[in-house]
């Protein structure tokens, strides 16, 4: 897939925060026009009374970060009822909140990244024990990008995706990679196999992480990648912690091989 400058993620989040506010029937039948695109009925569809999550951490510090592209953001009623439309009355403050996204769940264990702030450390030749330490380290350190900028309280991604799917996200894609332009990335982990679909074309062979789950070891624009195949963390992908440090062990090396 070739990959182009687009619309920059962050001209996007923005115009997506005005309409929630201003416009905000113009906003739900767009975020209702997505969910239309895959099909998705009663509880997957995306949620249209919430702030777009297009990326979450601080771009700006000016430090290099490692970039997660994730499919799309979940919904948990009271952690993320601060993105409720409404909350924030300025494009600003919401920005703020994104940067600082991180820093704000010192106190609170997400799933989520219970396994894949150890992975980044790993990476990074760090031992994340302690909650604080894996908030405060993904401040720092983490920019998270998503394919699909909409909440939902579920939603199962296609086994193969139409031209109309293939479309948006591949403009999506673009987006993104052109949003990492605009920072200094260390390398860049791609979760799941939506990306495998929209990327194959860079990937080499796999390499064995478990007997679910391979990786890929690639470049994009020049940028070292990571790329699993099964979302991680997963049931499905069955990833253990030894498992992930293993995945993080082998792309050090082929890192350290190729400088």
């Amino acid at each position: 897939m070739l990959l182009t400058p687009e619309l920059s993620v962050l001209s996007d989040a923005k115009v997506d925060f005005l309409l929630s506010l201003k416009s905000p029937a113009i906003y739900k039948a767009k975020v209702n026009g997505v969910s239309d695109i895959f099909g998705l009925k009663g509880k997957e569809r995306f949620v249209d009374d919430y702030h777009a999550t297009y990326f979450v951490g601080d771009y700006t510090d000016g430090k290099p970060k490692d970039v997660l592209f994730g499919l799309n953001p979940g919904f948990d009623p009271k952690r993320d009822r601060q993105q409720r439309v409404g909350a924030f009355g300025r494009w600003e403050d919401y920005l703020t909140f994104e940067r600082e996204f991180f820093g704000r769940f010192r106190d609170r264990k997400v799933p989520f990244y219970r396994y894949l702030s150890k992975f980044f450390g790993w990476m990074n030749g760090v031992e994340l024990d302690e909650w604080k330490d894996r908030w405060d380290f993904l401040q720092a350190n983490l920019v998270t990008v998503e394919l699909i900028p909409y909440h939902s309280r579920r939603f199962k991604p296609p086994a193969w995706f139409s031209d109309e799917q293939l479309k948006y996200l591949g403009r999506r894609l673009r987006s993104n990679f052109d949003f990492l332009k605009t920072f200094e990335v260390r390398c860049v982990v791609f979760n799941g196999k939506s990306y495998w679909t929209l990327l194959k074309e860079l990937l080499g062979e796999p390499v064995r992480v478990n007997k679910r789950l391979n990786m890929y070891l690639f470049e994009c624009q020049r940028l070292p990648c990571v790329l699993f195949d099964r979302f991680v963390p997963s049931p499905a992908a069955g990833a253990s912690y030894a498992d992930l440090k293993k995945a993080a062990t082998m792309f050090n090396d082929r890192r350290r091989h190729s400088s």
